[in-house]
């Protein structure tokens, strides 16, 4: 009698357990953020981004043709690439005393290596020849300044909107 009394409060609690999961997972779902959007108008080429519950911008694009997820970091600089992805890119690094820049980042300096990336798109916007930094130990590609500012930005509530013009 006692073990079927101990059997059911451990089926109880696996789904008191598996109901919270079921609702973590559903509430994480629901509060990603969307996929960027992008408008194509007389006036020029828009992209809307929608924050993440994190309060960060991010949204798909290509280096070279291969597929990223960017965080769009307008404290950075430059385009900057994880090192492992530069690998894959095959890129050319210049690895010379004048090829190596000194970044001050959140987490204090880090070594990073110059390079030229023949083609950067971030949903539908596109730019050839971007220079870029690539960094040992970054964990995803942060969109920098050098592309952000050649495209008019906004933001407005939890959007931000580059424009072509």
């Amino acid at each position: 009698m006692r073990r079927a009394a101990t059997g059911a409060r451990l089926r109880d609690l696996l789904y008191v357990a598996l109901t919270f999961l079921l609702i973590y997972l559903a509430f994480s779902w629901l509060l990603e953020s969307p996929p960027p959007q992008a408008m194509v108008s007389t006036q020029g080429s828009e992209v809307v981004i929608t924050a993440d519950r994190s309060g960060h911008f991010k949204g798909a694009g290509t280096i070279n043709g291969m597929p990223v997820n960017f965080l769009v970091d307008t404290g950075a600089s430059y385009l900057s690439i994880p090192l492992s992805m530069a690998d894959r890119l095959q890129l050319t690094l210049d690895r010379s005393p004048a090829g190596m820049v000194m970044l001050n980042t959140a987490a204090g300096q880090v070594k990073a290596y110059r390079t030229v990336v023949n083609s950067v798109r971030f949903s539908i916007i596109e730019q050839q020849h971007v220079a870029a930094v690539v960094v040992p130990k970054l964990d995803q590609p942060l969109l920098g300044m050098n592309f952000l500012s050649k495209l008019h930005m906004s933001q407005r509530g939890g959007e931000m909107v580059l424009q072509v013009e």
